[in-house]
């Protein structure tokens, strides 16, 4: 692969395995085996002529279009931006939105998009180009009427001007046109872009609460949750989009460039004839990870539904008891259905084991079932603290491994976990209520 400006005059053999269409980018590729090179193969046998394999049909499809295909141009995201607020001023326009919640967006949009404009240069060679237009809409009178008249001329004329506000991040200015052709999709009742959107927008979120150490995402970390949630999405309506958007939009940046993996679209959607429909709620599958954040917050939730209550308490449920968990867990609109429930956590744990490794088990039962290893005057510190640890880990996990007694950090008091701790007996005593309480969710 040869870039640019990189000539190697000895190549005689050139494989083109790469579609082009472009016409320029294509003789490119043809300059890289016209390099003349004397004495190449002997003195006075100077390189003549060569090869192209060609794997991709490149020159058969220059033979039928000599001048390529189409250079297409994509808009600048500044003039994106600016489009995409005239187009939800359109819509507004209209008297389907006539509410107050609504005129205040309105409002705010316009009074945006006239800062803008009156930020922009006269002096400047771009701008000047459009003078007229620019010193029409920096008068305020030209925005207390705006209709579709004077939109398309903001959007022919104004929308592509340079502006002298300051700077913005691009992150900042992406979740921007993000957040706008969500609210397009909305406005539109476009249920398909709603979704794509609003899935964006969640894992947006997702990668910002792990950061809730900092201090300005922790200021927002109670939207970044709800946002992703199924709740948030049920009644979604402009004005909660426009203030996520601004609460949101200055996070974006802390999210490490290792793990921005997001895909910002930047094609306009094609929209057809436009129907009422009703809004649905957003599609919980937005991808496994954003699934399981839910179904365990739903689980933890309602920690004291009578039979979670009783996994919680360490007691075994009864065949009545597991029929009403399965009934009150795969019904759950979290949760969706058994099926899509064993896609994401699989079949190898039991509904029971599954939920008491989420909430835990009390620790006043855990404390009453080894209360006699925790006496001062039977047993040595070691020992108690040996078995506070074993409380405090099945009070936050629910279960516990025989095995995982022999390993970390069980392993830090004694390097031969439980056997260097306790004689042979207690020890049998403490493998038989972990298994008991094991056994209550197998």
């Amino acid at each position: 692969m040869l870039d640019t400006g990189i000539d190697v005059p000895e190549v005689v053999n050139l494989v083109f395995f790469k579609a082009v269409r472009s016409k320029v980018k294509f003789m490119q590729m043809l300059g890289r085996g016209t390099r003349l090179c004397k004495e190449l193969f002997s003195p006075e046998d100077d390189k003549k002529e060569f090869y192209i394999f060609d794997y991709c049909s490149n020159f058969e499809y220059f033979n039928e279009n000599p001048d390529g295909a189409p250079v297409s141009t994509t808009e600048p995201l500044g003039q994106r931006l600016f489009k995409a607020r005239l187009n939800i001023l359109g819509l507004l326009n209209t008297k389907d939105y006539d509410t107050e919640e609504l005129k205040a967006v309105q409002q705010d949009m316009r009074q945006s998009l006239q800062t803008e404009v009156k930020s922009m240069n006269n002096d400047n060679f771009i701008v000047k180009s459009e003078l007229e237009h620019v010193e029409r809409f920096k008068n305020d009178d030209a925005w207390n009427n705006l209709d579709d008249l004077a939109i398309g001329t903001l959007r022919e004329h104004i929308s592509k001007l340079p502006n002298q506000l300051e700077p913005e991040t691009l992150e900042a200015k992406l979740f921007d046109m993000l957040c706008y052709n969500l609210e397009l999709a909305v406005l539109e009742k476009n249920n398909k872009a709603i979704e794509n959107y609003a899935n964006r927008v969640i894992e947006i979120a997702s990668k910002l609460e792990g950061k809730e150490n900092i201090p300005v995402v922790a200021q927002q970390i109670a939207l970044i949750q709800e946002i992703q949630t199924v709740e948030y999405w049920k009644g979604i309506t402009l004005p909660m989009l426009e203030a996520m958007r601004k609460r949101i939009r200055g996070l974006v940046k802390l999210i490490e460039k290792s793990t921005s993996t997001i895909v910002y679209s930047m094609l306009d959607d094609e929209i057809g004839n436009m129907q009422a429909v009703d809004l649905p709620v957003v599609s919980s599958g937005v991808n496994l990870a954003q699934y399981r954040k839910r179904v365990e917050s739903f689980i933890k939730a309602n920690e004291n539904h009578v039979t979670i209550a009783k996994l919680k308490r360490g007691l075994a449920l009864t065949p009545t008891d597991l029929s009403e968990l399965e009934r009150f867990v795969f019904e759950a609109q979290e949760v969706e259905s058994r099926d899509k429930f064993e896609q994401c956590f699989g079949t190898e744990k039991t509904l029971p084991l599954f939920i008491r490794s989420l909430v835990g088990l009390d620790r006043q039962a855990v404390q009453e079932a080894f209360s006699k290893y925790l006496l001062r005057s039977t047993y040595n510190e070691k020992q108690i603290r040996f078995v506070q640890m074993l409380i405090e880990h099945l009070t936050q996990n629910g279960v516990l491994e025989a095995a995982q007694l022999y390993e970390s950090p069980f392993n830090q008091i004694h390097f031969e976990g439980i056997d260097g701790v306790f004689g042979d007996g207690d020890a049998d005593n403490i493998f038989g209520v972990v298994e008991a309480f094991n056994e209550a969710v197998a």
